[in-house]
């Protein structure tokens, strides 16, 4: 989907992961975030930061075991983790969300045709205000870009599994940043 070469099976698992996101989203653009309203909102929000961690935590050791992540695996969980990075970020919201667009269109056009020029973008956001969630856009959407394919020769994956499994560390750990930071009210 978003590396350099693609055969039948990328499309046809980026045609099932559309649907999929598109049942989920019930075709419905994503109200600007708003502040958490109580300590359960608040909480709920860093468990499932948590939650996003242990889980990439769980893809960076099956990376460095040599084997290859689901594209589709790692496709639902970058787009919840942008979902829900946009939701607390106005600023990231915005760029998700630009020209009536959701996160699911972003990740099929925008990111999809332009990944390095989008993540420079999200660059030049975080030189605005470096934050946890910020940087964990960044590396989410970078690790797209490097999710080897079983048709490459052996050493192209392997390089692809070793930019892939740095990317998903340093998801981890700008998640678990920003969930430390999640700001009680």
């Amino acid at each position: 989907m978003f590396t350099r070469r693609a055969g039948f099976a990328r499309p046809f698992a980026f045609a099932m992961a559309a649907i999929f996101l598109h049942m989920a989203t019930a075709c419905s653009t994503p109200k600007p975030p708003t502040p958490f309203q109580t300590r359960e909102d608040a909480e709920d929000f860093r468990q499932s930061l948590l939650t996003d961690a242990r889980t990439i935590d769980k893809f960076t050791g099956e990376t460095r075991a040599g084997e290859n992540v689901s594209e589709f695996s790692l496709g639902w969980l970058v787009y919840t983790i942008l979902v829900s990075a946009s939701s607390t970020d106005e600023r990231l919201y915005h760029f998700f969300n630009a020209d009536g667009r959701d996160t699911q269109l972003y990740l099929r056009t925008t990111f999809h045709d332009h990944p390095v020029q989008q993540i420079a973008a999200l660059d030049a956001l975080i030189a605005e205000h470096p934050s946890p969630l910020r940087y964990a856009a960044r590396y989410a959407l970078e690790s797209l870009r490097h999710i080897p394919e079983s048709d490459e020769p052996p050493n192209a994956q392997q390089r692809d599994r070793g930019e892939l499994a740095d990317n998903l560390a340093r998801l981890s750990a700008n998640l678990k940043q920003a969930a430390a930071e999640v700001h009680f009210p």
